[in-house]
């Protein structure tokens, strides 16, 4: 496998990391899970307006990081179908994301709500995203 940092489909990386964006706003959103996820998160959801700047920039950084990595990934194993690249975002999730947000709920004594509410969002998104570049590759 051979990972090429730079050969990265830029349209299929911006496309991805909107889609996460997407996800994640719908996802988060008071009437889907963002009430019980607050709950679960000991947390206030802030009022509409009182968001912080730094918050939607941090969010799109991360959702273009992650397109990005899963760009490369990607490319280096060949993907280049949206099956593939779902199945890529899918194990990318499985050996990662819900793997280290299980530490949240073994280390930190998160429930097992808040892990599932954070996981499902990140495996909705992922599979998405590889799909979104795997189709686009």
């Amino acid at each position: 496998m051979s990972l090429d940092f730079t050969g990265v489909n830029w349209v299929a990386v911006i496309v991805a990391a909107v889609a996460g964006i997407i996800i994640g706003f719908v996802w988060y959103a008071p009437p889907v899970f963002g009430r019980r996820w607050a709950r679960a998160s000991g947390i206030e959801l802030p009022q509409p307006g009182q968001v912080q700047p730094m918050t939607y920039i941090g969010g799109i950084v991360t959702a273009l990081v992650t397109a990005y990595v899963l760009a490369v990934l990607s490319g280096g194993l060949g993907v280049a179908s949206l099956g593939d690249g779902a199945v890529v975002g899918a194990v990318v999730w499985l050996g990662f994301v819900a793997t280290w947000l299980a530490s949240g709920v073994f280390f930190e004594r998160r429930s097992t709500e808040w892990w599932a509410i954070n996981a499902g969002q990140a495996i909705v998104s992922l599979v998405v995203m590889g799909a979104i570049i795997g189709y686009l590759a």
